[in-house]
C-alpha cells in the first residue's frame, strides 16, 4: 500500500535483518560493559543499542505503531519548485573510496540488500567496475533513475525497538532504506558536510564538528554540576535550570513542500535527488521475519 508517510505499507516480506542485531553477544558484552563502565563512550553506546530488544511489526503492534505518525501537515499552497536541469550536476568525490569506508554488517533493506556487496565488490579494485558504480551513483544523484526501479531507493523496511519491557505500546520506530540509498547518502553528506556545518553555526555541534556530541553531552555535564550541584551542596538556590525534553517523534511533521522550497534555494545540487526520494509518498515493508537471535 502506498500513502502518505502515516500510512505503513505491508508489501513483501524480508526474513533477514542483518547487521548488528544477529551479531553474536556472548563474547563482545563483558568486553562492552566493562570498557562502558570506565567511562568509554563509544563502548557505552554499543552496549545500549545492542541490548535493545528488536519487534517486528504485526497484526498485534500495528495499531500502535500507525498511532506514532500523526496527519500530515496541510499543504502550504506555496508556488511551483523551479525545475532544474538535472543533467548539469555531477557527483563529486570518489564514491568507491566512501564504499571501501562503510561499515560492516549493517542492517538489510527492504529488498534484504546488503551494503557488504557493494565493499566486496570495490574491493575487487577493477576499474571499469569502479567506473560503473560512479555512473550509477551519479544517476542516482541526479534523480535519473529510472521510475520503475525508483520503489528501491524510496522504500524502507520498518520495525521497532523495544523501549520497555513491560509495556508493549513503547516502541522505538526505525527504517532502514536501500543500501544504495544509505552509501549515496553517506557520500552526498560527507561531500556537503562543510557547507552544512557553514550554514547551522552558531548552533551546530554535530554536522562536520568532530567529538560535537561528546561535547554537548560534557558541556550538559559540566553546567549542571557547575550551576545547580555546586551551590546545592554550599546551601544556596541553583543559578541555572537543567531541562530535560522527552519529545515525541517527528513523523509527517515537517513539510515535504517546504523541505523542497528550502533546498531549491539553499542547495540547489541536492534537488533532482530530494524531488526523486520525496516527490511522492513512499512505503514502509513491515511484517518480516526475525532472524534467531534479534
Amino acid at each position: 500500500m502506498r500513502g502518505h508517510p502515516g500510512h505503513l505499507g505491508r508489501g513483501h516480506e524480508s526474513d533477514q535483518l542483518g547487521g548488528p542485531f544477529l551479531a553474536p553477544q556472548s563474547t563482545r558484552q563483558p568486553c562492552r560493559a566493562g570498557a562502558a563502565d570506565v567511562d568509554n563512550f563509544g563502548a557505552c553506546a554499543a552496549r545500549v543499542w545492542n541490548n535493545q530488544h528488536v519487534v517486528a511489526i504485526n497484526n498485534q503492534n500495528h495499531p500502535t505503531v500507525t498511532g506514532m505518525y500523526p496527519p500530515p501537515l496541510p499543504p502550504l499552497h506555496r508556488p511551483p519548485v523551479p525545475t532544474t536541469d538535472a543533467q548539469e550536476f555531477y557527483l563529486p568525490g570518489d564514491v568507491c573510496k566512501t564504499i571501501r569506508c562503510a561499515a560492516k554488517n549493517t542492517g538489510c533493506g527492504a529488498s534484504a540488500d546488503s551494503i557488504d556487496s557493494f565493499i566486496d565488490l570495490v574491493s575487487l579494485n577493477i576499474a571499469e567496475i569502479n567506473a560503473d558504480l560512479q555512473s550509477l551513483f551519479n544517476l542516482v544523484f541526479q534523480g535519473r533513475v529510472p521510475e520503475v526501479v525508483q520503489c528501491y531507493l524510496t522504500d524502507t523496511y520498518l520495525f521497532c525497538f523495544e523501549k520497555d519491557p513491560d509495556d508493549p505500546t513503547k516502541l522505538r520506530p526505525i527504517g532502514i532504506p536501500s543500501a544504495l540509498r544509505r552509501l549515496a547518502g553517506k557520500h552526498i553528506n560527507a561531500v556537503f558536510t562543510t557547507r552544512y556545518a557553514m550554514d547551522l553555526l552558531p548552533f551546530n555541534v554535530a554536522i562536520g564538528v568532530p567529538g560535537g556530541m561528546d561535547f554537548a553531552i560534557k558541556s550538559m555535564q559540566l553546567s549542571i554540576e557547575k550551576f545547580i550541584q555546586e551551590p546545592q551542596r554550599d546551601g544556596h538556590l541553583p543559578l541555572r535550570a537543567a531541562v530535560f525534553l522527552d519529545l515525541v517523534n517527528m513523523f509527517n511533521s515537517i513539510s515535504r513542500e517546504e523541505m523542497m522550497h528550502f533546498i531549491a534555494t539553499q542547495y540547489p545540487k541536492l534537488l533532482p535527488l530530494a524531488q526523486m526520494l520525496y516527490s511522492t509518498p513512499n512505503m514502509s515493508t513491515t511484517g518480516g521475519k526475525m532472524a534467531p537471535g534479534a
